[in-house]
């Protein structure tokens, strides 16, 4: 598989993290395979046959275009013959500018993206076909740039917490946040509900994951010092939210093959979503 990725530009970077594209010239269906909740949404345009998705026990194609939303848990697929993908990762407040409707409503899901983004963003974003990558993302960069709309007060509210429960690594009390913030426990969790779609707690859950991925990348620690490291009560509460959040132990996970769902989780990807000043 060949996975780029690509920077926005700077007038678009408070609303996208970055674009990439991959191509594949597998001839078999790929084995499955779990995608982790990391806080962002995607959009992704299929120029090829799409990924199949396993929703309870079948596997069925995703659409062309479509939407995944911020999620809380882990997504399985497995990648199809001759793949050519085109991919715009999402900041949260980005993607509400974007489509205009509370965020909580694309939370776990998988949408078409002509039901919230309409058909003529589809339209552009396929163009004539699979192309050059750096002009398939000029070219949507040309089309969302169009589209986003400035980041409002509550996605404002949202994108300053949600760095701040990354940089904590999840170990942040969303009362202690919202004090810090100068605003009430509610209004938090309504600029969550429109801007980020999950709550402060649950994302504070999946930034706390997203630190055990990193231990785990090194290699050097054993379960029980992850469980400490990462703000847990013990190995066991460690084991608990893993399987809740990813479908699967730790012990089961680290064994998988992951060939496609590290391209979208590296190291040093990792980093900088638990350090936002890396990204800057």
């Amino acid at each position: 598989m060949r996975y780029r990725e690509y920077p926005p530009p700077r007038r678009l970077g408070d609303h996208i993290e970055c674009l990439w594209t991959l191509e594949s010239e597998i001839e078999v269906v790929g084995d499955p395979e779990r995608v982790l909740p990391d806080g962002t949404l995607e959009i992704v345009v299929h120029y090829g046959r799409p990924f199949e998705e396993q929703r309870r026990s079948a596997w069925v194609p995703q659409p062309r275009a479509h939407v995944v939303g911020p999620m809380s848990r882990a997504l399985n697929l497995r990648s199809t013959s001759g793949g050519r993908v085109l991919g715009i990762r999402l900041k949260a407040p980005g993607a509400a500018s974007l489509f205009g409707l509370p965020l909580r409503e694309l939370a776990d899901q998988v949408v078409p993206l002509e039901e919230i983004g309409g058909r003529a963003l589809v339209q552009e974003l396929q163009g004539n076909g699979w192309d050059l990558p750096r002009s398939l993302v000029v070219r949507a960069c040309r089309a969302l740039g169009k589209r986003l709309a400035p980041i409002d007060e509550p996605g404002r509210l949202a994108a300053t917490a949600s760095g701040r429960i990354f940089s904590g690594r999840g170990g942040v009390r969303v009362r202690d946040l919202a004090a810090d913030l100068g605003v009430g426990e509610r209004r938090l969790e309504r600029a969550f509900d429109v801007a980020v779609g999950l709550s402060p707690k649950r994302l504070a859950r999946v930034a706390r994951l997203q630190a055990v991925l990193i231990s785990f990348n090194s290699r050097q620690s054993s379960l029980a010092a992850t469980a400490a490291d990462c703000g847990y009560a013990d190995q066991a509460h460690l084991t608990r939210e893993f399987r809740e959040l990813v479908g699967t132990s730790p012990a089961a996970f680290r064994a998988e093959r992951h060939a496609l769902a590290d391209l979208f989780a590296s190291e040093g990807r990792l980093e900088r979503l638990l350090d936002p000043a890396l990204a800057s």
